[in-house]
């Protein structure tokens, strides 16, 4: 059984990572869903220290604003940010693949060579590859 206080935490620094990252997002673009916009921040906390999020258009995954969600987890030492590349059209047919954000680190698992050239040389300072999933 979950310890009470445990849970509490959780739930309030769960909420306090979700704030920051909706305040940061919308200086950037759109949060959407159905996948209209440019992004989605998942609004479910399913207990585990994560925020997800969705990136419907590559512009999101601009190092500066990579920088700025891995800055609000300096004092949330064991959370971490989920991105994952989610594009409607051309990008539907690319392997899975994004970013987890730690306060330490940014773990890449995007396959470049599937972008169009303005986005294949994106790189994130204190970043390290990272898994790369080949399924569809």
């Amino acid at each position: 059984m979950e310890n009470p206080d445990d849970v509490a935490k959780q739930e309030f620094e769960w909420a306090q990572l979700y704030a920051r990252i909706e305040k940061i997002l919308p200086q950037f673009g759109k949060s959407d869903y159905t996948g209209r916009g440019d992004y989605w921040v998942v609004d479910d906390n399913w207990g585990c220290r994560q925020h997800k999020l969705y990136i419907t258009d590559l512009k999101m995954l601009s190092p500066n604003i990579v920088k700025q969600l891995q800055k609000i987890l300096e004092n949330f030492l064991d959370w971490e940010i989920i991105v994952a590349v989610d594009l409607e059209g051309a990008g539907k047919l690319w392997p899975k693949m994004g970013l987890i954000i730690k306060p330490h680190e940014v773990i890449d698992g995007l396959q470049r060579q599937f972008f169009p050239k303005e986005y294949q040389e994106i790189k994130y300072e204190g970043s390290r590859r990272g898994p790369v999933l080949n399924e569809p």
